[in-house]
């Protein structure tokens, strides 16, 4: 289930991303789990292919694990960084 507050977030990226023209950009979404793998927090990622955006991901040195997906496909799991 998504929140309102990612909603909101997911569609000032998308407005931003038009306004930018970056068209060949996606947004992915970074899914940050608990300890029984239910979602904490959800959090859009503008990236150009999956690659990029996985690297992005670990970029951000989350202390939970989260998963990395666009739209209904999961890119991969990254792993808390502590």
């Amino acid at each position: 289930m998504l929140t309102d507050s990612f909603r909101f977030r997911y569609f000032v990226a998308q407005a931003t991303k038009r306004a930018r023209g970056l068209s060949d950009m996606a947004i992915y979404v970074l899914y940050c789990l608990d300890g029984a793998g239910k979602i904490t927090r959800s959090d859009p990622l503008e990236a150009e292919h999956d690659t990029q955006a996985l690297e992005r991901a670990r970029e951000l040195k989350l202390p939970n694990e989260c998963e990395l997906w666009l739209r209904d496909r999961c890119i991969g799991r990254v792993p808390a960084r502590r």
